[in-house]
């Protein structure tokens, strides 16, 4: 007999967890300039403003920069800087 399914409700909220949580790598917010690394799922940004950009979390600034440029995120990638929190309020 085949393991019982969860009714498909349950399932789409699981789904939808799963997704929120975000993904362990490096993201980049192109409007800001902004590099962030998530070492854990909760870690990872929640805002549309943040593209992920690697799954590797140990690639330095340098690779950073390359992956902007080759995907065209920004116009100029050596202003791409670290942000330790993705909270953190803009600069004025």
């Amino acid at each position: 007999m085949a393991p019982a399914r969860p009714a498909p409700h349950l399932r789409a909220e699981k789904e939808v967890a799963e997704m929120a949580q975000g993904k362990i790598g490096i993201y980049l917010n192109p409007k800001r300039l902004k590099a962030f690394r998530a070492s854990t799922v909760h870690a990872a940004p929640d805002s549309p403003d943040w593209v992920f950009i690697s799954d590797d979390s140990m690639i330095g600034m340098v690779t950073i920069r390359q992956i902007a440029a080759e995907r065209r995120l920004v116009d100029d990638p050596q202003k791409i800087e670290w942000i330790g929190r993705t909270d953190e309020p803009a600069e004025s």
